[in-house]
């Protein structure tokens, strides 16, 4: 069931009515042609050919491979299918192919569809040069060009992505930078006046009534004022903070941090039990920021991993669970996940100030990695 879940996940609106019209028009296709050797082993064909292409970013290997199943049902029955139809679908598996898949599978699924391909030739006929030129020309030179624009987009979205990441390391060293001169300058100066303030109005006492409450009132203004720097260099201190500018993300904002991290091929799914209650902001930024740190963990320490993003609402608490099955990047006992560890009591420099943000709701975050992937859980009280 998970499983079927997942392919799910992975549709897109776009890729689903790609798909369908496809399947639409090969059922025209073999509907009105008569010299079908089998209408029903045509229809299994051009089903497995087409609908599949609903997954083609993000299972394109599966896409692949239910393809040349149809083309083996296609062969071993006799009923060719091949026309506009036939030809478009190839086309677009194989464009897909060259721009979603990577590593192996993009190698194995290439081979694949060579192998589709030929078959797919070989059942309408070699002796027909009609018919041979046509698929040449239409599969091989189309196929090969559309391999070729696939592969520039797939390396065109890998330059921008490496772009964007060295523009956020610049981005959170100066944040660094910046929460270190406030921490060490403005931080220390503050506390310094605050300190001066309280001792000048002991000594003035009652002898100088306004004085002191001038002294009293720079006191507490400079306390104030340090809280607030502390609270700044918290923020600072955050990382992975790709959100947009602008209002403060709430609760509803979850869904679409999920599809943003889907939408960089990260296969993930969210699921929310019980009944959600009204929240105060701050609240409900620090649940988006526990999603966001922890998709961002999954992507940046386990490539090609499998995530589910979890929202329990219990009686008295929200529990907020970001998992991943480790992927091909993570090695057993999580080592892979550089600055962050094991424990359940420690984490490294990224979640200091997600730890420190759930714990001003009275939260607990805690972490576990194991062989089988990593849980990130955090426990916010309601109250």
């Amino acid at each position: 069931m998970s499983r079927v879940t997942s392919l799910l996940a992975g549709t897109g609106r776009a890729d689903l009515a790609l798909a369908l019209a496809l399947l639409v028009v090969g059922l025209v296709d073999v509907l009105t042609v008569s010299y079908r050797a089998s209408v029903l082993a045509a229809v299994v064909a051009v089903t497995l050919q087409t609908l599949p292409i609903v997954w083609r970013r993000s299972h394109p290997l599966w896409m692949v491979v239910l393809g040349v199943a149809g083309v083996g049902v296609e062969v071993s029955s006799g009923a060719a299918y091949g026309d506009v139809a036939g030809n478009l679908a190839v086309l677009v598996v194989i464009f897909s192919t060259a721009r979603w898949a990577e590593g192996t599978q993009r190698r194995v699924a290439a081979a694949l569809i060579a192998a589709g391909v030929l078959a797919h030739v070989g059942s309408q006929g070699l002796a027909d040069p009609g018919i041979l030129f046509a698929n040449i020309l239409v599969i091989g030179v189309g196929g090969l060009g559309l391999w070729w624009i696939g592969s520039a987009l797939r390396a065109g979205a890998a330059r921008d992505r490496d772009s964007a990441a060295a523009t956020a390391r610049a981005v959170e060293a100066e944040r660094r930078a910046i929460a270190r001169d406030l921490h060490d300058v403005v931080g220390h100066a503050l506390a310094g006046i605050s300190l001066t303030a309280g001792a000048a109005q002991q000594q003035a006492g009652s002898r100088d009534p306004e004085m002191g409450e001038a002294l009293q009132l720079i006191s507490t203004l400079s306390r104030d004022a340090s809280s607030d720097v502390r609270h700044l260099v918290g923020l600072l201190r955050e990382s992975g903070d790709d959100l947009p500018d602008g209002p403060q993300p709430q609760l509803a904002s979850i869904p679409a941090l999920v599809e943003r991290a889907r939408s960089t091929g990260l296969q993930v799914s969210m699921t929310e039990r019980g009944e959600p209650r009204p929240a105060p902001p701050g609240w409900q930024l620090a649940v988006v920021r526990v999603v966001q740190e922890g998709l961002t963990n999954v992507l940046r320490h386990a490539p090609g991993a499998r995530a589910e993003v979890t929202l329990d609402w219990g009686r008295d608490q929200l529990t907020v669970t970001v998992t991943d099955d480790g992927g091909r990047g993570a090695a057993p006992g999580g080592s892979s996940r550089g600055d962050v560890t094991a424990t359940t009591d420690t984490g490294g420099h990224g979640l200091v100030g997600l730890r420190e943000r759930v714990g001003l709701y009275g939260g607990v975050l805690t972490t576990e990695a194991s062989a089988d992937g990593f849980t990130l859980t955090a426990r916010i009280p309601f109250s």
